[in-house]
């Protein structure tokens, strides 16, 4: 399986990533600034590094400029996980050939899981989520047309106008 540098300087957001990549069957390695990131990246190969952006130090940006430099690092896909929605902070990285930008906070796990197959070249199938619906008796999903197998959507209902409503409740006071 794939090797994943983690480079970020909080360890509430690096520890709970690098576990659940585990589970996920990757191997983790971590690093709390750029230059402590560096130094892994001499120390073994990686396939991929989630990078933070701001980190006290030597941060990302300066981080992914020196990885850029070196020959073994100059291809290795980099996915910029980072909490600062700086326009240009993040134009900048996509210059120096970040791949994806992950939001921290913003981005669920499964589409974290996605981006981090599609750029290691695996295929990745969502992992269904949640109560699966019941099978009917005749064979059919539940939700769906007799006879079928497949989902499919349930008719909108129509909301009333709260003016309507307002009149039914008078003409039922009136009734009583």
């Amino acid at each position: 399986m794939a090797t994943i540098l983690i480079v970020d300087d909080e360890v509430d957001c690096r520890r709970p990533l690098a576990a659940l990549l585990k589970h996920e069957g990757y191997e983790i390695t971590e690093a709390r600034d750029g230059l402590e990131g560096l130094q892994r990246l001499s120390e073994r190969h990686h396939d991929l590094v989630l990078l933070d952006m701001i980190m006290p130090g030597v941060d990302g940006i300066t981080m992914l400029q020196s990885m850029r430099r070196r020959p073994d690092c100059a291809g290795l896909p980099v996915l910029l996980v980072t909490g600062v929605h700086d326009p240009d902070k993040l134009r900048a990285a996509r210059a120096l050939g970040v791949q994806e930008y992950i939001f921290k906070g913003d981005t669920p796990f499964s589409r974290m899981i996605e981006l981090i197959k599609r750029h290691l070249g695996e295929h990745h199938v969502p992992k269904r989520r949640g109560r699966k619906p019941k099978p009917r008796p005749d064979g059919a999903v539940a939700g769906g047309p007799p006879g079928t197998t497949g989902t499919t959507a349930k008719p909108q209902r129509h909301r009333l106008p709260s003016r309507f409503l307002q009149y039914q409740m008078e003409l039922a006071d009136s009734e009583d």
